[in-house]
């Protein structure tokens, strides 16, 4: 019988660390260095997703040499438009003024950029050498969220605008970037294929809509990716019960509203307590995975590994196999035993545990060993990250709950658009489609939804005589 897993003495890095190199990853996230640089950062994230998308690099150099010539203390960029031979000035006071303005309009008080066109996210700083975790995160929402989808490179591609102020910034500051090959070496894995076509579907809409789409796209994307990680964590716990289509709603709690430790957002099943519990086995179950990854689906018709190995979730990867049939089956538990050996064999496991006969007690034992000589420093710095991600936008610290999943006013305006879209909903169908995305709200927390949407005059009935409550498009 063939191999089902192909696992051999050259699999497992002679390193001795627990890192393989064909197969593809599952996340973004760095074992090595301390996550607190995500926080606040996801500007740069989105304008290094840019770059990939667009191919471009801002030239360095020249945006440097540019010097105070009319205004000091102006943005650089400020400076360079007015250099423009589009614009006839009547003198350096028109200039100074013009350079003035630019800042004002194109600049916040920080100095970071406001993006008043999506083209122009290509221009945002890059991310700082000891921040390669911003790059790889943008890495992955390419690899994984827009893949070849020409709708969403176009976001980034696509100057166009009917604004004559926004088309002359365009075409002055477009020379300071130049085209280059920056594919990516590092490429990833999509394990939830259900959620990423909701999120391809929920930005389809938004994007025609441009001004509210520029105002909100960042946090927006910040979800997407969030909850990606969140339930990727629920579904490693289920093992081989998970589903990759599905996704399993989580208890938030309005910014607003009162949280007591009886509601379901703060216990340790329904909120993100579940998730921070268990985030420390992310690096474990991702190693696990790629390890996997080293089986016959993967493989040419030789029996050789593909350069590049795609990696499956548990349930995904089982299904294939029992669909080859019950000898398939018995021969994945050979091979998971020898996996096991091999392990113990690399790791130098000194106790090691008894060898069980299914594959679902085969992969507990592989997991567990795993986390067990995998340093526990790593595996923690690696689950961090989820809680950087989540900071200020979708995690509130409660006093003594801890860190809580929030939904902001903003927020709760914005995926409640996205999911109305053009025509009415009914209010319990937008529920559903929120929990669909991962969201489920409490009796309370819909009581404030209700009164909120009433105040806001986007809640009526579709007659007189019916109970049912509707809520009406906002965009």
């Amino acid at each position: 019988m063939t191999k089902v897993l192909i696992i051999n003495e050259n699999t497992l890095p002679k390193s001795g660390q627990h890192r393989l190199t064909k197969p593809k990853y599952l996340f973004p996230f760095s074992s090595q260095h301390s996550p607190t640089y995500l926080r606040g950062n996801f500007k740069v994230v989105v304008s290094e997703l840019a770059r990939i998308i667009t191919k471009y690099q801002l030239k360095k150099n020249e945006l440097n040499a540019i010097g105070y010539q009319y205004y000091e203390g102006a943005h650089k960029l400020s400076e360079y438009i007015a250099n423009s031979k589009q614009i006839d000035f009547e003198d350096d006071v028109a200039r100074v003024d013009f350079i003035r303005f630019i800042d004002t309009y194109l600049f916040n008080n920080d100095g970071q950029m406001k993006i008043i066109h999506t083209y122009l996210y290509n221009f945002i700083g890059e991310s700082e050498p000891n921040q390669t975790v911003l790059r790889s995160i943008a890495e992955f929402i390419n690899s994984v969220f827009v893949g070849d989808n020409k709708e969403i490179q176009d976001i980034f591609k696509n100057k166009e605008t009917d604004d004559v102020l926004t088309k002359l910034i365009i075409e002055e500051i477009n020379c300071l970037v130049e085209e280059r090959d920056n594919s990516s070496k590092r490429k990833y894995s999509n394990i939830l294929p259900g959620f990423v076509k909701l999120f391809r579907e929920d930005i389809k809409f938004l994007v025609q809509h441009k001004d509210f789409f520029i105002a909100n796209f960042e946090m927006f994307m910040n979800y997407y990716i969030f909850m990606y990680i969140c339930q990727s964590v629920i579904q490693f716990e289920k093992l081989l019960q998970g589903n990759e289509e599905e996704v399993q709603p989580i208890y938030f709690a309005l910014d607003w509203e009162a949280v007591t430790k009886k509601r379901p957002v703060a216990n340790h099943i329904s909120g993100y307590k579940f998730i921070k519990e268990h985030a420390n086995n992310l690096f474990a179950n991702e190693f696990v995975l790629r390890l996997l990854s080293h089986n016959t689906f993967n493989a040419d018709s030789e029996g050789n590994l593909k350069d590049s190995l795609d990696v499956y979730s548990y349930q995904k990867l089982i299904t294939e196999i029992e669909a080859r049939g019950e000898s398939s089956v018995q021969q994945c538990v050979v091979d998971l035993k020898n996996m096991i050996q091999n392990y113990i064999e690399w790791a130098k496991v000194e106790d090691p545990p008894e060898i069980p006969n299914s594959i679902k007690e085969l992969l507990t034992v592989l997991l567990r060993l795993v986390k067990k000589e995998m340093p526990l420093g790593v595996q923690v710095r690696y689950g961090q990250s989820l809680d950087y991600l989540g900071h200020g936008m979708f995690l509130k610290q409660r006093g003594s709950l801890g860190y809580l999943l929030n939904v902001q006013h903003d927020f709760l305006m914005l995926m409640t658009a996205v999911i109305v879209k053009d025509e009415r909903m009914p209010f319990k169908t937008l529920l559903k489609e929120f929990e669909k995305r991962g969201i489920a709200f409490d009796r309370h927390s819909i009581e404030e939804i209700v009164t909120l949407f009433n105040n806001h005059n986007i809640l009526d009935k579709k007659s007189d005589s019916g109970d049912a409550q509707y809520v009406k498009p906002i965009l």
